[in-house]
């Protein structure tokens, strides 16, 4: 005579978890878990914006999606062969937590390095920023000729 074992339907993902937990628990928190992540500031935060780069009539266009930045707040450079966008959002007033249903806007810092290619005129880019979008317009040199003939005299 043989005995019956229940069978108790465990799904893959669901055995798989706790060996994953057990083996990579230390190394990534989840919050999920119990775990937690570290509390950080927004101001500790940077974030790095959507960025839309396509060429057009000889130049290199780019455009950069900066919601809630004040134009006194943006800075961009041209370093080391890239274009760098840098701004700051600050809140504008401070709200009670308690009584606070949902906070989802962002304040803090954004970042963004972008490479462009050689041919851009440094000198020529143009920037403007309406309604939390900055559009950058860089401009390119001709391309130099892939060769050219040597006379021999």
């Amino acid at each position: 005579m043989s005995s019956l074992v229940r069978y108790g339907h465990r799904p893959l993902l669901s055995r798989v978890f706790p060996d994953a937990d057990r083996l990579f628990g230390d190394l990534w928190p989840r919050p999920w878990m119990g775990v937690g992540l570290p509390r950080i500031s927004a101001a500790e935060v940077t974030w790095s914006p959507r960025v839309d780069m396509y060429e057009k009539d000889g130049e290199v266009v780019v455009k950069l999606d900066l919601p809630g930045v004040d134009k006194e707040h943006l800075e961009v450079l041209r370093e080391n062969g890239n274009l760098v966008v840098r701004a700051e959002t600050t809140k504008e007033d401070e709200v009670d937590q308690e009584g606070y249903y949902r906070c989802e806007r962002f304040h803090g810092r954004y970042e963004r390095a972008i490479p462009l290619p050689e041919e851009v005129k440094d000198e020529e880019i143009k920037a403007t920023f309406e309604n939390g979008i900055l559009e950058i317009h860089a401009p390119k040199r001709e391309p130099e000729p892939a060769g050219r003939k040597i006379e021999v005299t």
